[in-house]
């Protein structure tokens, strides 16, 4: 046990060994060698931090002075002593198993609920505050960044190319949405076969792969733009990053985990590759593509046939039912198409 406690002055961070005392209300600090008093101060204008296991106890003085006493220095059970009981409410708890394993359930289930109930429904509401401008700007940085690592230029003839945006000019007019909302763009995507998938800012990319799978099936690819639109006009993109921007900050929050403010800021296009739209996403934007197919005279089999057509079994394909492996399950969405056409 020490008697002696650190002193800093306002604004200097070389610290001075001291005496404490206190009495009739007052505390007192002096020099240890020559006792001289450098300082005499009602005890009820400091403020003294709370217990909490062996850390040191801070005094701070209004004045901007610091006194610094080990856990064990006879002077902090005085002082404490003298405060309100509500400064001992952590120490309280510290020493109490009942809140040890209170906190212990209720740090796993405060996370679940978080991560799974609180985060999403605040993603949602702040993906729908974001301008449209932003959104834009996400894509061209996704995209560019899509295009170093697994894109190469489109070889599909102009003619093809002409083609699909014709029929895409007519989706986005018969749905009477936004010409200048959208942009459709090619891309030749060995690495991912035949696919499409929807950017936040309306950026749509459709690969060779997947005009050449279904070129006999205008239908089907126009099945498949509709369900990628649902992307974009239910929000789903923006939804997932605000989730993952969310859920980086709470794990920085409890781990300590700097990296991931990295991520947050410069992983964009890192967080969407990686993080494939859950099932309720995919579900909305299937019942989006066969809602609309309806809509616009289309029957609802060409989104079953789209579907289908994914199904083949060559290892490109089996590559892309890997990357499905979150989405729901295929032969339930074919069976829900079909059923919708039933009506048609």
């Amino acid at each position: 046990m020490t008697d002696l406690a650190k002193y800093y002055f306002a604004g200097n961070n070389s610290a001075r060994e001291v005496y404490v005392s206190i009495e009739n209300g007052r505390i007192s600090i002096a020099c240890p060698n020559s006792e001289d008093v450098l300082l005499n101060q009602n005890i009820n204008s400091c403020k003294v931090s709370s217990a909490l296991g062996s850390v040191p106890c801070e005094v701070n003085f209004p004045d901007g002075d610091l006194l610094i006493l080990p856990a064990d220095h006879p002077m902090v059970t005085i002082l404490r002593g003298q405060l309100p009981k509500s400064n001992y409410i952590l120490h309280l708890f510290e020493q109490s198993r009942v809140f040890w394993l209170i906190a212990l359930l209720l740090v796993p289930v405060s996370f679940y609920l978080l991560v799974n109930y609180i985060i999403p429904s605040m993603a949602e509401a702040v993906a729908k505050q974001v301008p449209h401008s932003i959104k834009v700007d996400i894509d061209d940085e996704v995209l560019s960044i899509y295009d170093g690592v697994m894109f190469e230029v489109s070889d599909l003839e102009l003619s093809q190319q002409e083609e699909i945006k014709t029929q895409w000019q007519h989706l986005l007019k018969d749905l009477r949405l936004d010409h200048g909302a959208y942009s459709l763009q090619f891309r030749k995507g060995e690495s991912i076969g035949a696919n499409a998938f929807a950017l936040p800012g309306g950026t749509v990319v459709v690969t060779d792969e997947l005009v050449l799978l279904f070129k006999d099936k205008p239908e089907a690819i126009a099945a498949i733009l509709l369900h990628e639109i649902g992307h974009v006009e239910l929000n789903h993109s923006m939804k997932i990053l605000a989730e993952s921007v969310g859920t980086t900050l709470l794990m920085t929050y409890f781990f300590g985990d700097l990296e991931g403010l990295v991520e947050i800021f410069s992983g964009t296009a890192v967080t969407l590759l990686q993080n494939t739209y859950s099932r309720d996403l995919e579900s909305e934007a299937d019942d989006f593509a066969v809602a609309k197919l309806s809509l616009i005279g289309q029957s609802p089999q060409a989104f079953a046939d789209a579907m289908r057509g994914l199904t083949g079994k060559s290892e490109k394909q089996h590559a892309l039912l890997k990357y499905f492996s979150s989405h729901p399950d295929i032969k339930q969405r074919i069976n829900k198409a079909e059923k919708a056409a039933e009506g048609f």
